[in-house]
């Protein structure tokens, strides 16, 4: 009885694995944000580092209103895509309730096509009032948010909302990961 042999890559369904671009060995790096100028140059030499050393992904999360957060992860990551090839870019928690779904759709359209592919979307529903407050959102309509932007976004990018939303590099959509929290936030997920 021979040996079963592995598929080559053209010869099998794409996976999970391949959909996240986990087809090697996967370390990733988490950022958090950049209290000075200095300190955003050090992240783009440690992103340029990490891509040339061969490291999967650099994860960045969106946070307010406090020193060093990163208020938009797509605008940094758009920076990285600039100065990186291969490195994949990825949000922790793109808090979806406190967004615009279409313009928010199009940003990450956007990013994935100018990185060729290598947006991994992070979402979470947040979890601090006074940040909902800030945007004019009731917290307690944080779950209904969350769920109603990301429908509006995948009808978006399947070319919906009258097709003026153009569709990311990745097909349907960049892989999608939900932060959750909690018994509710884990079945929301």
């Amino acid at each position: 009885m021979s040996e079963p042999q592995p598929c080559a890559a053209g010869d099998r369904a794409p996976t999970q694995r391949d959909a996240w671009g986990l087809e090697r060995f996967a370390l990733g790096i988490a950022l958090g944000g950049a209290r000075t100028p200095a300190d955003w140059q050090a992240q783009l030499r440690i992103v340029e580092r990490a891509d040339a050393l061969g490291f999967h992904s650099v994860w960045l999360p969106e946070m307010h209103f406090a020193p060093g957060v990163t208020a938009s992860p797509l605008l940094a990551h758009a920076a990285f895509a600039a100065r990186t090839t291969r490195i994949r870019l990825a949000t922790t928690s793109v808090l979806l309730p406190i967004h615009e779904p279409l313009a928010l759709a199009d940003e990450v359209a956007a990013l994935d096509r100018a990185s060729r592919g290598r947006v991994v979307l992070g979402l979470g529903r947040g979890f601090r009032e006074p940040l909902f407050r800030a945007f004019g959102v009731d917290p307690k309509s944080k779950r209904a948010r969350f769920d109603a932007c990301l429908d509006a976004m995948l009808d978006a990018w399947a070319g919906g909302a009258d097709g003026s939303v153009r569709a990311p590099w990745q097909h349907p959509h960049p892989p999608l990961a939900v932060a959750a929290f909690g018994p509710l936030g884990l079945a929301q997920a």
